[in-house]
C-alpha cells in the first residue's frame, strides 16, 4: 500500500505537456491511496507544502514534470 510508504501526496498540474491531468482531479485520486492529499497551483507551492514535511521528496510523473521541477528543486533553498 502507497499509504504505508508515504505520509502526504501533493499533486500539481504539469503546465509542458497538454495531456495533463488536473492536479485536483489526480489529489483525488490519491486519496484513494493516501488520505494526506492535496492539490498544490504550482510547482513552487508543492515543493514549499513538501519541504514543510521537513522528509524526503519524491517526484513521480512524466519527463515533462521532472525536467521542470529538478532546477527548482534543487535551488529551492534560495528560492524560497
Amino acid at each position: 500500500k502507497v499509504s504505508n510508504h508515504f505520509s502526504k501526496m501533493i499533486t500539481v498540474e504539469v503546465g509542458s505537456n497538454p495531456r495533463t491531468m488536473s492536479a485536483n482531479e489526480l489529489a483525488e485520486i490519491c486519496e484513494g491511496f493516501c488520505s494526506d492529499s492535496v492539490a498544490a497551483n504550482s510547482y513552487m507551492e508543492a515543493i514549499s507544502l513538501a519541504k514543510m514535511a521537513n522528509k524526503p521528496i519524491i517526484v513521480f510523473g512524466s519527463i515533462y514534470l521532472s525536467s521542470d521541477i529538478r532546477p527548482l528543486l534543487l535551488n529551492t533553498d534560495k528560492t524560497l
